[in-house]
């Protein structure tokens, strides 16, 4: 993001249950669980809107008119068919001075699960191979070949649409002194494939 944001990544694991676990990755080092169960509510609903396309099937589910979510755009890999969906939430800052009249704007991205005969076959390629492009992965560290393709397919589509995002929310800041200087939390969640 051209280093002109503090961002802070939020990951969501996979589980068995819906409701999983969200946990904050700060500054990859500690993990720490900072989420008020509404909160985690959210981004579960947005992990599972985005299995449904934004132009026809998101806006009429029953989820999206009380998800608070706005979604803005959504990115499929060619390549490997993964999927994720950005959205914009509103939300009290508890951390800032400003009012509640005034709230500020995070982007949720959620990453969606197996969707298709390709995401499945990206699932059973199960052969561990090195890590490449993984921030503080260790030397020797090893991943999950299919979900490395995946996530590396789907950040090329991701990132530039994550650029667009956060430079219309800068654009739309009121504020001109903060332009450039404030902080955009960024939170990943997903489901599966997608966490």
């Amino acid at each position: 993001f051209h280093g002109r944001l503090n961002v802070r990544f939020f990951c969501g694991f996979p589980a068995f249950f819906s409701i999983g676990c969200v946990f904050i990755l700060a500054n990859l080092v500690s993990i720490t669980l900072a989420f008020e169960i509404a909160q985690l509510q959210r981004l579960v609903t947005a992990s599972s809107l985005s299995y449904l396309e934004l132009a026809t099937k998101m806006r009429t589910s029953p989820y999206f008119a009380t998800s608070g979510l706005s979604p803005i755009s959504q990115v499929v890999d060619p390549k490997t068919q993964s999927g994720a969906t950005i959205f914009l939430e509103k939300y009290e800052d508890k951390n800032t001075d400003e009012s509640s009249s005034n709230p500020s704007t995070r982007i949720v991205v959620a990453c969606r699960g197996s969707a298709n005969i390709k995401n499945f076959a990206t699932n059973l390629r199960l052969n561990l191979v090195p890590s490449k492009d993984i921030i503080g992965s260790p030397p020797d560290g090893k991943v999950h070949s299919g979900f490395q393709e995946a996530a590396s397919g789907l950040w090329k589509c991701l990132a530039p649409e994550l650029d667009i995002a956060l430079e219309k929310i800068e654009a739309n800041t009121k504020n001109e002194s903060k332009k450039g200087m404030f902080p955009i939390p960024i939170i990943f969640t997903g489901h599966s494939l997608g966490g």
